[in-house]
């Protein structure tokens, strides 16, 4: 990792199989590396649209102790939302200009990791973010007087998180993947366009019909938001809903309406290290906290851990709700590895399904 980043890795795959040019993750990317910079293991799950503007997905996963070969896995169910929030290029940019070895070096470790959850919302908290530019010059704020929000990598010590803070790594300036794509393949589709507009603050059914949060009000790390809707492609807005999270504080990271009555929304809280889920099944009027039983995992020292606490939005599959239960920012069980919940009664209850390898 020190002399060729991640980049080498998409580059080593593209070898093999030609990766679409603009890749999108469901959830995050996940690396390990020893303190020599060989890189022992990494997981992630992207998508993208191929040169023929077919939709290819690819779980993507390496563990040097099981085999010297990278596993490509094609065409798994992704959930597909083009949010550009989860842009796969800005993690490969800002780790050429990170110096890795020079940091890790401070810590002295055996073993580090590295994580990208593509952009996020740090409300005010400077701990650990490290702005950096091109050039590979460092900026640490020490006051927040806005909302830190970045492409965010970070390096940190495996099981050490909470004793060692990460290195927040945000590449400053004004690049490009902060933009809407509009390749000639989505131009062509007004349905593909309007895919691009289904963001972590808004969604569409159709062309006419979409949900909005707007915010309302920011205090002390926390975002405040109002619900809104259009009925007619964005010409009228009605605000339908004046606090859908009922004053949970932190900020949104995610809404999604299965029809124009079911819908969930989801929150985080400032720091990033748990998250909620809320269901409306009248049209967004009104929203409940879900509820989910914890799954409890044993530790080898015979400690429970319950490390499942972030759910991702739901999606529909034959009759089957399914979601991502994730650890949030300071995970790091398992290889930060998510769970899979599903629910056969339209996402009132959930039940624990299996553990997922970072998919």
């Amino acid at each position: 990792i020190y002399n060729y980043g991640v980049k080498g890795i998409f580059e080593d795959i593209n070898k093999e199989h030609t990766l679409p040019q603009e890749l999108y993750m469901v959830n995050n990317f996940s690396l390990e590396f020893n303190s020599d910079g060989t890189i022992t293991s990494f997981d992630t799950f992207v998508y993208g649209k191929n040169e023929d503007g077919k939709e290819e997905s690819y779980l993507i996963t390496f563990d040097k102790n099981k085999s010297k070969n990278i596993t490509l896995i094609l065409n798994g169910y992704a959930g597909p939302t083009y949010n550009v929030d989860m842009l796969v290029e800005p993690l490969v940019k800002t780790v050429s200009v990170i110096p890795i070895k020079q940091k890790v070096s401070e810590w002295n470790e055996n073993q580090y990791g590295l994580v990208y959850y593509g952009k996020r919302n740090w409300g005010y908290d400077t701990n650990g973010i490290i702005n950096i530019d091109k050039d590979g010059k460092e900026y640490s704020p020490e006051v927040a007087t806005s909302e830190i929000i970045g492409y965010t990598v970070s390096i940190f010590i495996p099981r050490k998180e909470k004793m060692i803070t990460p290195a927040r790594y945000n590449l400053i300036g004004d690049p490009n993947w902060s933009k809407p794509s509009t390749t000639q393949n989505q131009v062509n589709s007004n349905e593909k366009k309007n895919e691009l507009k289904n963001t972590k603050e808004q969604f569409y059914l159709s062309k006419e019909v979409g949900f909005k949060l707007n915010v309302t009000d920011k205090a002390l790390g926390s975002t405040f938001y109002s619900l809104s809707k259009t009925m007619d492609g964005e010409k009228t807005w009605t605000v339908i809903n004046n606090d859908p999270f009922s004053g949970t504080i932190g900020s949104a990271s995610g809404i999604v309406f299965i029809d124009d009555k079911l819908g969930f929304l989801g929150a985080v809280n400032p720091s990033g290290n748990e998250g909620a889920l809320y269901r409306t099944d009248d049209g967004g009027t009104s929203f409940k906290k879900v509820n989910f039983t914890p799954h409890i995992v044993k530790l080898d020292n015979g400690q429970s851990l319950s490390p499942f606490d972030s759910p991702g939005m739901p999606y529909e599959e034959d009759g089957v709700f399914n979601l991502l239960m994730g650890q949030g920012s300071d995970g790091d069980y398992n290889g930060n590895s998510s769970v899979l919940y599903q629910s056969k009664d339209k996402g009132q209850t959930w039940e624990y399904i299996k553990e997922v390898k970072n998919s």
